[in-house]
């Protein structure tokens, strides 16, 4: 079920041009991008280029559980096309054709999807699920 969601997203927000180089994609993916996994709980996702010569460095960022704090990960991801893939855990983000847009899924033991929007300002609180 949450696979077909994913795909619906998908549908709904086009992928980006895979012909483009490789520095341009990189940079499409550099900045902070915030949703929320299956419309609950805040995610957000910092993208940095070019600090991590073996990859895409990658701040990943969650509320797990209200009124527990945010937790964060360092990760090194690792693009291909209008994917980015980062493991332990492993979660991709696709590019949306649409600026500013992207779709994250994690593959955890519960799968879960969110609607990314890149931010320049806003970002994950901990908080309750809907706020």
């Amino acid at each position: 079920m949450l696979k077909a969601v994913l795909l619906g997203l998908l549908v709904v927000v086009p992928t980006a041009t895979l012909g483009e180089d490789d520095n341009s994609q990189v940079s499409s993916f550099s900045g902070t991008w915030v949703g929320k996994w299956d419309n609950l709980w805040c995610v957000q996702f910092t993208v940095t280029e070019g600090s991590n010569v073996s990859g895409i460095d990658v701040t990943y960022t969650w509320l797990e559980q209200a009124p527990h704090p945010l937790r964060s990960l360092h990760r090194v991801g690792h693009r291909d096309g209008n994917r980015l893939r980062i493991e332990d855990p492993l979660i991709e983000l696709f590019l949306s054709g649409t600026n500013n847009q992207a779709v994250a899924y994690g593959h955890f033991d519960q799968p879960r999807s969110a609607v990314l929007t890149r931010e320049p300002t806003r970002r994950c609180e901990g908080s309750s699920p809907g706020a």
